[in-house]
C-alpha cells in the first residue's frame, strides 16, 4: 500500500507547487512582498491511508510531502510577481523555496516567525492524520439463531 500512498501523495504535491491546491499561508498586508501559497496534500494522503500497521511510515512521507508542498507551492508565486522570471527559471529556485521558511527570518522576523507557525501546524496536522489507529477486535460473538420449540 505505501508505493501507492506515496503516489498520491507525490501528486497532489506537484499539483499544489503548481498552484492548482492551494490555500493562502498568511494575510498579504502582514508581508506583502513575501505573498505566498500553502498547498497541503494531507486529505489525499490520509484518505489513501489504512492507517494501520507501522506507525511512522506514512506520518514521515505526510511529514516531507507537506513540507515540500508548502515550499515549492511559493515558486509560481515568485515567477508571477518577480520581474525577469520565468517558467524556466522554477528548477533553479527549488532549493531557494525549500530553504525559504528558515532565510525569512533574517529580513522579516515576524513574518518568518508567523510562516514558521504556520507551516509547523500543517506539518502537525499531516502527521495527526496519518498516524497509526489501534484496532479492537470484539468476540466471539454467537451468529446463529437457536430454534425455539
Amino acid at each position: 500500500m505505501a508505493p501507492e500512498v506515496t503516489l498520491v501523495g507525490l501528486q497532489t504535491s506537484a499539483a499544489a507547487a503548481g498552484g492548482l491546491v492551494a490555500i493562502p499561508d498568511h494575510s498579504s498586508a502582514v508581508d506583502p512582498a513575501h505573498c505566498g501559497s500553502c498547498g497541503v496534500p494531507v486529505a489525499f494522503l490520509s484518505v489513501t491511508s489504512p492507517g494501520r500497521g507501522s506507525r511512522f511510515k506514512y506520518q514521515i512521507v505526510a511529514a516531507v510531502l507537506t513540507y515540500a508542498a508548502c515550499t515549492l507551492a511559493r515558486i509560481p508565486v515568485w515567477i508571477q510577481f518577480t520581474p525577469g522570471l520565468t517558467a524556466a527559471d522554477a528548477v533553479r529556485l527549488i532549493p531557494e523555496a525549500l530553504i525559504f521558511p528558515f532565510a525569512r527570518f533574517s529580513d522579516n522576523p515576524l513574518g518568518g516567525l508567523l510562516g514558521a507557525v504556520i507551516l509547523f501546524v500543517g506539518v502537525s496536522i499531516a502527521v495527526r492524520m496519518t498516524a497509526g489507529k489501534s484496532l479492537v477486535v470484539d468476540g466471539p460473538f454467537e451468529n446463529t439463531v437457536r430454534a425455539q420449540g
